[in-house]
């Protein structure tokens, strides 16, 4: 995954991310969904998954 990419943070998750920046193993995502006090946040790579497969996988 890189920079750009839109992810979901599990397989099963429902909500789009946008990875924004990525350091040693953790990326920087901001939802996609433009709502009032959306914010940038920090979460393990090693669980996301690129948003295009999760909607694909059940």
């Amino acid at each position: 995954m890189q920079v750009g990419d839109r992810v979901k943070l599990h397989a099963r998750g429902v909500s789009v991310f946008l990875i924004v920046a990525i350091d040693e193993g953790q990326a920087s995502v901001l939802s996609e969904r433009k709502v009032p006090g959306a914010y940038e946040f920090h979460t393990p790579m090693d669980g996301l998954v690129l948003a295009d497969e999760a909607d694909c996988s059940d």
